[in-house]
């Protein structure tokens, strides 16, 4: 339940810990409506009048549009609080909004800007490859790496690892293989081996398909575990995991784009939106029209990230049709990293 309300229309106001109910959204929806109805008629009235009347028509106008997207911008959190917990609640036709938690509303990426484990990514330092070395071997089924925080942006490629044959006779391994991402397995296989020797060591390259995205801050590790026993693993040169190399391409940028998938949208009067990024500037067009940028403060996302907020608008009206966004972001001097971390958008009346 809401535990507080807008002072203008009483309308819900949720902070991160409280519960809400669909019976909040009915009332809220019922007020809105009736709002809405209210500064049509107002306004449809006040066209007649003078220039003085029209004058104090928009003002009323604004103020009920201003208590409007209060209350959109409270439902936009309210519903990546949902998202973020598993509670698919999917786009509204009036309210776009995305955490990045998976790839669905995303429909390209350009510049430096990639989609870490993390989301929308854009760093200055590329990561290289992380040698681990070899030392002794384990008689251990499975084995994994120790967990590599990422320094800076890359592809992991490949990763390297050395098995040895602990039996008498000539044989071949069939390798079940995980890459976790922030405690997150993000791709997993099987790879079959080369015949080895009686007692001989293979090097075998394992290649995820596409290769896995890291940014700045992400917890990489690889894990391996063969389909037969006496097979031993390479550990690492200082003896903690799985040995070898994570051969990893590095990426790097100032600035990038992301381009969202299109929606069918109704007609509007004007958008309204915000972007939440830890670092950097951003910018946003809709249709390919930008938008201008208005205020940025600093504030928290919902799960409660420390991070900047870029509001946006676009006036005038728009006919119906397909809409997709474009998410600009740079680096500022000194910047060595950022994230976009969500964005929400309001059609207006």
């Amino acid at each position: 339940m809401a535990s507080n309300y807008t002072t203008n229309y009483g309308l819900c106001q949720w902070q991160p810990g409280d519960k809400f109910l669909r019976e909040e959204f009915n009332q809220d929806n019922e007020k809105l409506d009736a709002a809405l109805k209210a500064a049509e008629d107002r306004a449809a009235a006040d066209t007649q009048k003078v220039q003085a009347s029209a004058q104090a028509a928009q003002r009323t106008a604004d103020r009920a549009l201003s208590g409007l997207e209060a209350a959109d911008y409270n439902l936009y959190n309210l519903l990546l609080q949902s998202d973020y917990e598993g509670k698919y609640t999917g786009y509204k036709k009036a309210l776009l909004y995305d955490g990045f938690i998976d790839r669905g509303g995303v429909s390209a990426t350009g510049g430096g800007l990639f989609l870490s484990g993390r989301g929308p990514t854009l760093c200055r330092t590329g990561q290289s490859s992380i040698q681990l070395g070899y030392g002794s071997t384990t008689n251990q089924s499975s084995a994994s790496t120790a967990n590599q925080t990422i320094a800076g942006a890359g592809r992991l490629t490949s990763f390297t690892v050395a098995i040895r044959n602990n039996q008498n006779e000539q044989r071949s391994a069939s390798l079940k293989w995980t890459v976790t991402v922030n405690n997150k397995v993000v791709s997993s296989g099987t790879h079959s081996t080369s015949r080895a020797a009686a007692y001989a060591t293979l090097t075998e390259t394992i290649s995820p398909p596409g290769g896995v995205l890291l940014g700045p801050g992400d917890v990489l590790s690889v894990g391996i575990n063969a389909s037969a026993s006496g097979w031993q693993y390479k550990l690492a040169t200082e003896g903690t995991g799985l040995g070898g190399v994570l051969n990893i391409t590095p990426l790097s940028g100032v600035s990038g784009t992301l381009t969202t998938v299109s929606r069918p949208l109704p007609a509007c009067g004007g958008l309204a939106a915000w972007v939440r990024h830890t670092a950097g500037r951003v910018t946003l067009s809709a249709g390919g029209q930008t938008m201008t940028a208005g205020e940025t403060r600093e504030t928290a996302d919902v799960q409660g990230t420390p991070c900047r907020e870029t509001t946006f608008r676009l006036p005038g009206g728009r006919a119906a049709g397909s809409l997709a966004f474009q998410l600009g972001l740079a680096l500022d001097n000194g910047d060595d990293s950022a994230l976009i971390l969500d964005y929400g958008a309001v059609l207006l009346p």
